[in-house]
């Protein structure tokens, strides 16, 4: 039998009877064809940092909740533990950040900092589809009251999220990537 380090999927084709090391799969890769087999794939989440794998609805991540910082600070401390700040971009998502949060006004990994009107999501780089921002954003929202808000939040008095200044401190999410 063969020994494969840091083997974190696989595939068994049932067919044939053989089992491969798979590949990190993540958003960016489509999983395996039914034809190629079943695929199967571990899950791993550092509890040593405060993260637990957390699950709500079709969603499983290895997430921690931390004390009110302000943007920058929460992200930087995101980056210091291996994740970056959650992101949200399906309204299940949202749910599931509501969920975790206990309904209070918190940082969401998605800002407009470098361009604004292009608001990118943390966790790899990308803008916001107008898709996105049609189901996420509160009515009226984004605003940039004032020209400054740059930075996104839930809020608890509104049904989705909006656009803020980036000095407020509010509780936020690390999300840690697949691993």
């Amino acid at each position: 039998m063969t020994k494969y380090n840091n083997c974190t999927s696989f595939l068994f084709n049932s067919n044939s009877g053989l089992c491969t090391p798979g590949a990190y799969i993540n958003e960016k890769q489509p999983l395996p064809s039914s034809e190629e087999g079943d695929f199967f794939q571990s899950f791993y989440c550092d509890t040593s940092k405060g993260f637990s794998v957390k699950a709500y609805l079709n969603t499983t991540a290895c997430l921690v909740v931390l004390a009110k910082k302000t943007y920058a600070a929460a992200d930087n401390d995101c980056q210091s533990r291996g994740a970056y700040l959650m992101s949200v971009k399906t309204v299940e998502q949202l749910n599931f950040f509501v969920n975790l949060t206990g309904s209070r006004s918190a940082w969401i990994g998605c800002d407009d900092i470098n361009q604004e009107g292009k608001f990118v999501w943390k966790d790899n780089g990308q803008m916001m589809t107008n898709s996105e921002r049609v189901n996420l954003f509160a009515v009226g929202e984004p605003n940039d009251v004032g020209g400054d808000e740059d930075c996104v939040i839930f809020y608890t008095g509104n049904r989705g999220i909006l656009d803020t200044q980036c000095t407020g401190r509010h509780v936020y999410v690390c999300e840690m990537p697949y691993r």
